[in-house]
């Protein structure tokens, strides 16, 4: 009895547990729509778009190519609705907007307004006025194109093409497109007999409504620019694969530099090509893009791997020229852009060529801030459209004057007391330590850039080669970020504070590192261990003034202030020079 008493109340427990679930539960059920069914809901009002969603972002070439992925068949993902009361309102959807009264059974956009709102007002004829609609469609080349972009071309507005009779219509009034006519009534068929996946929720808690739009933007992890890219692009060569993966991978095998991401190995590829990164390159290596390019026969194969020779030789130059030992010291990205595309044209430059690019780097990345320059895309475009094909000296004439910054000529605004890892300023401060070759406190040998590759790998900050000399606690918060407590080291080395608690007592370092040029090489004097023992603010001072010092005549040298940006010999017009004969004596 008293399990059979158990079993009973378990049933009655379970049932009852499944009411309660059942009443919290949100339904939902698959459904499937026409573009015409969604015209008439969005004209009836029944149509609608929640205040928590975001306003209408998409571009007219967004539109295009959702067509055009409707015309080629392929999959143009899910829309999530819910059906609830309406009230009389205003309703605007893109470029539709009328009064819409009380709607019972509204459905009300959770997740696909955008592909709801351009299907709608693509084929609205009252729409095609509107630029972000304004789409038409091209039978000689099967292609939908901006309205604006139709010169002499047969071209079909596309709500005309869309309805049957508006196409009849078209038609007579178009007898030079009659041979054309079965073409563009398959074109309307498929549109037509579209439908566009979507599910319906049925709940009546807004609350949970939000969680689930939530959910539906935020679930899973988008993939990046560089990964659609590469699915779209990658190709199989001779060599092996070709990707941006690839690349980077093949990069950080064959240099010291560290591994580049995807990201930045995907821009490289299109800055080497057009100095607009921000194109959109699912299309780029299609026929009608190519005369826009730089190089405009090669093939993906062929432009994955002159990108990768660029990199290599961008790569090699920071490295030996400019002072740049790993990705993780470059102050900017955009000098790893805008290099690689000069080396993309110009892959053997005159020394004089590479020394004015070598100066280049370090006015950009010494006056970013005050003249502008920034991380974004546009920063790369601005610089990379100065690079112009068959121009070498014409090419960094026009670099060097985009980093122009008045009388200035030395950098002033890096602040020795703000020290951060993953800001550019404090990159050029650690380029200018790397420049004194900073040897291993265990070893006594000066570090290098394999080294440094070897304790950053893939990190794309140096705060692993970064160490305190004097523990925080030690100090005040005005030194605690100084530069003056920072010493570069691999994590293989020796803890600073523990050095110097030996190198107080040299005796017992028989055989040892020379301890004086150890020091000397992280610009510390010779007193420097027994002051950061006994007073590490007034060694942090002394040390912070020795590099901020250090770092404006590095700057000053490298910048190559004070001295005129004269061209190549082999620039200078000799001929013109000298046309009227040998010049007097």
């Amino acid at each position: 009895m008293r399990s059979g008493r158990l079993y009973i109340c378990g049933v009655v427990g379970s049932a009852a547990y499944d009411r309660g679930m059942a009443d919290d539960r949100t339904n939902s059920r698959p459904e499937a729509y026409t573009i015409s069914e969604l015209s008439d809901y969005a004209r009836s009002g029944r149509i609608r778009v929640p205040r928590f969603q975001r306003a209408f972002r998409w571009t007219v070439t967004d539109v295009i190519e959702l067509f055009d992925s409707i015309r080629r068949g392929y999959p143009v993902g899910n829309v999530l609705l819910w059906r609830r009361r309406a009230e009389a309102d205003d309703v605007v959807l893109g470029g539709l907007a009328f009064h819409a009264g009380v709607r019972e059974d509204a459905l009300w956009v959770v997740d696909g307004q955008q592909r709801i709102t351009s299907l709608v007002n693509a084929v609205a004829p009252e729409s095609f006025a509107n630029p972000s609609f304004a789409v038409s469609y091209v039978p000689e080349t099967d292609r939908f194109v901006r309205a604006a972009d139709v010169r002499a071309q047969i071209a079909v507005p596309l709500p005309d093409l869309f309805s049957i009779t508006r196409l009849v219509q078209w038609l007579q009034n178009n007898p030079e497109a009659t041979d054309r006519a079965e073409q563009l009534q398959s074109v309307t068929t498929r549109l037509r007999d579209f439908t566009l996946p979507g599910t319906v929720i049925e709940s009546t808690d807004e609350g949970e409504l939000r969680r689930i739009f939530d959910r539906v933007n935020n679930a899973g992890k988008r993939l990046t620019a560089s990964e659609v890219f590469d699915a779209i692009n990658r190709a199989d060569g001779a060599d092996g694969e070709w990707s941006t993966s690839s690349i980077a991978d093949r990069l950080a095998a064959a240099t010291t530099f560290g591994r580049l991401s995807e990201q930045l190995v995907y821009q490289a590829v299109l800055v080497r090509r057009n100095p607009d990164i921000t194109r959109r390159a699912q299309r780029e290596f299609e026929p009608e893009r190519s005369n826009s390019m730089d190089f405009p026969d090669e093939d993906q194969a062929a432009s994955f791997a002159a990108t990768e020779a660029a990199l290599r030789f961008a790569i090699g130059f920071l490295d030996s020229e400019v002072g740049v030992p790993h990705i993780a010291f470059l102050p900017q990205q955009f000098l790893m852009l805008t290099v690689t595309r000069f080396f993309a044209h110009f892959p053997e430059p005159q020394d004089r060529t590479r020394q004015l690019l070598a100066q280049w780097c370090w006015r950009a990345a010494s006056r970013a801030r005050r003249i502008g320059l920034t991380g974004d895309t546009s920063t790369v475009r601005a610089l990379a459209r100065r690079i112009h094909p068959g121009d070498e000296f014409g090419s960094i004439q026009r670099l060097l004057d985009a980093v122009v910054a008045g009388d200035d000529e030395v950098v002033t605004d890096i602040d020795a007391a703000a020290f951060r890892t993953n800001q550019a300023a404090s990159k050029i401060m650690l380029c200018a330590l790397w420049s004194h070759r900073p040897r291993s406190l265990h070893t006594g040998e000066p570090l290098t850039a394999a080294d440094l590759d070897a304790a950053l790998g893939e990190d794309d900050t140096p705060a692993q080669v970064v160490w305190e000399i004097a523990p925080r606690r030690r100090l005040s918060s005005q030194h605690r970020n100084s530069v003056g407590n920072r010493i570069i080291l691999t994590p293989d080395d020796l803890w600073p504070e523990e050095w110097f608690d030996t190198a107080l007592d040299t005796q017992n370092m028989p055989g040892g590192p020379d301890i004086g040029a150890v020091l000397a090489s992280h610009l510390l004097p010779t007193d420097a261990p027994m002051t950061f023992r006994n007073a590490p603010e007034l060694a942090v001072e002394q040390r912070e003034r020795a590099v901020a010092k250090t770092v404006r005549d590095f700057i000053q040298v490298r910048t190559g202030a004070g001295f005129p940006d004269t061209p190549p010999l082999l620039a200078l017009d000799l001929d013109e020079e000298f046309a009227g004969g040998r010049p007097d004596a």
